[in-house]
């Protein structure tokens, strides 16, 4: 197999990050829980609403892209969506928590130079005490390539081609285990239903296995390419299938009653299978390759009990 991808995931990027995301909540109904009951975490590091519900409106910058690289020439096209700020809404209930995008745009789409872009993203989180749990669906349409003017057969005034042809689609499963599950919550960054009231952190062990699909109407390596890549490199669609295992670790500093900020990475290390296309309709089904897979996370915040507010990042990168 002459050519590779490298996929992100960038589900939401805070202003740690240069892109904005600012998340006010308001929980609707919120009790301490009842300290007669044994509890299974330590109540002098942990305090938890059970039943609050909270409701999250997000400025989010969600985004899919890909890079096509021929191994032979090692040169490669950056495919990227055209990137907008939008109006989400987070949902969070218990162990349950969901951002939706509503289509509410508030930047200039820069349509002109980039093309369009339609998609759909959702994201899930199910942030039990011991187990953290993700689930992705991005289905994007209408890319463009970053990298244009660095070939020599690409002429024209734009300084991006434009392909609104091009489709990709992600769905992403993962998996960690919060080894200390009883000092160290997850769902006060993660899930907003909770307080961190003393600094900790915890190891995390787990899974992860996602379905990643890229195609065109045409060739991905278009006519201004094509004379810098090898023949074996004009793909038509694409299939790639990852699954392997995590370990990393994740901290909580507060800094004073109420007021967070965490930092995660994790790093997966597992296996890949793409199968692929070509213009003539040759189909290549390549061998289970080793791959890696890198997941950061960022939030920070304040939470009063009755309101919080904060921001957060999710980076996946698949390679």
């Amino acid at each position: 197999m002459s050519s590779g991808f490298k996929k992100c995931l960038f589900t939401r990027k805070i202003f740690l990050l240069l892109v904005s995301l600012l998340s006010v909540c308001v929980q609707l109904y919120s009790q301490s829980s009842n300290s007669t009951i044994k509890q299974s975490y330590d109540t002098a590091y942990i305090q938890t609403y059970p039943n609050s519900l909270t409701i999250a409106i997000p400025v989010t910058t969600p985004f899919l892209k890909f890079i096509l690289q021929d191994s032979k020439s090692n040169k490669s096209l950056n495919f990227e969506p055209n990137r907008q700020h939008d109006l989400g809404l987070g949902i969070n209930y218990k162990w349950f928590n969901v951002v939706l995008g509503t289509g509410v745009s508030f930047n200039n789409n820069d349509n002109h130079t980039r093309g369009k872009t339609k998609y759909t993203d959702v994201q899930a989180h199910l942030n039990f005490r011991r187990f953290a749990n993700d689930v992705y669906y991005q289905d994007y349409k209408g890319f463009y390539v970053k990298n244009s003017k660095n070939y020599p057969g690409y002429t024209s005034s734009n300084p991006y081609e434009i392909r609104s042809d091009v489709k990709a689609t992600l769905i992403a499963l993962n998996t960690n285990y919060i080894v200390n599950y009883k000092r160290f919550s997850y769902r006060n960054s993660f899930g907003f239903v909770e307080t961190q009231l003393k600094s900790a952190g915890s190891i995390l062990l787990g899974g992860y296995y996602s379905f990643y699909s890229v195609k065109g109407d045409s060739g991905l390596i278009s006519h201004s390419f094509k004379s810098s890549f090898d023949s074996s490199s004009f793909i038509k669609n694409a299939v790639t299938h990852t699954f392997g295992v995590n370990v990393g670790y994740v901290y909580t500093f507060v800094i004073a009653k109420g007021l967070y900020a965490t930092a995660s990475f994790v790093q997966g290390v597992g296996l890949n299978k793409t199968s692929y296309n070509l213009e003539n309709n040759t189909n290549f089904s390549g061998n289970i390759i080793g791959a890696l897979k890198t997941n950061v996370r960022l939030a920070f915040g304040y939470d009063s009990g009755k309101f919080f507010i904060g921001g957060m990042a999710i980076y996946d990168f698949y390679y």
